[in-house]
């Protein structure tokens, strides 16, 4: 199953990092992404009822054993965690709750206006209408 980004995760780019590690780790969204993807792949019961109480536990040990990262448990629960995110498009780290649901999830604290302007948008919306 691909696992999707919603929300505003949907708005950032690959290189966006949450702080969601148990030693306030960042770690990169499309890692999350990759590893939550291929878990659910050989787990047939992927259920958003059972994920917190019963994959959990299977897939933190995985993800901390197999590629070194040591993601909160909470991450997979209904409320999840307190977070922050940093992404290139961003002007600040933000903060916000984060959650592993079916999808990778951040909902800032704050609202955010996606539409504010760098001063290199400009310059990026132009080399992708000449692509």
């Amino acid at each position: 199953m691909k696992i999707q980004k919603i929300g505003y995760l949907s708005y950032l780019s690959e290189d966006t990092v949450v702080n969601c590690g148990n030693n306030h780790s960042f770690y990169k969204i499309k890692t999350l992404e990759t590893e939550l993807g291929d878990f659910s792949e050989t787990n047939e019961y992927w259920t958003h009822n059972n994920l917190y109480g019963k994959f959990a536990p299977i897939l933190q040990s995985r993800l901390k054993e197999h590629k070194k990262i040591d993601i909160q448990k909470e991450v997979f629960s209904i409320e999840g965690i307190d977070a922050e995110i940093i992404d290139p498009k961003l002007n600040k780290p933000l903060k916000g709750k984060f959650r592993v649901a079916f999808a990778l999830e951040f909902v800032p604290d704050e609202p955010q206006n996606l539409d504010s302007q760098s001063p290199l948008d400009e310059i990026r919306r132009e080399i992708q209408e000449n692509s």
